[in-house]
């Protein structure tokens, strides 16, 4: 069965090439992660690959799972990576905004 998540890619100052960006990844890894969630189990160390062929920019993968609390951030930069879990709070209760 699996663990589909949705994926979204973003370039620090290469903006206007995200379109060729994508395509470069896909040609990887022979499949399309940006049209529909999907199980991509190897992105961290896909991603590593392809941003060592472009060292001068920051690649920013968003992932967000089948779990909604499960959303994260990973950036690479010339084969190194850092990934960063968001964090999801609540308000506590306050009787005051009861309306």
């Amino acid at each position: 069965m699996g663990y589909y998540t949705n994926y979204n890619l973003e370039v620090e100052n290469d903006e206007f090439n995200l379109i060729n960006h994508e395509q470069g990844i896909i040609n990887i890894i022979e499949f399309d992660p940006f049209d529909e969630s999907c199980k991509w189990y190897g992105n961290e160390c896909d991603m590593k690959k392809y941003s060592k062929k472009y060292p001068e920019f920051i690649f920013i993968l968003h992932g967000i799972g089948e779990n909604h609390e499960d959303q994260w951030r990973a950036y690479y930069k010339n084969g190194k990576s850092f990934t960063s879990y968001a964090k999801i709070t609540y308000e506590s209760y306050n009787e005051s905004k009861l309306k």
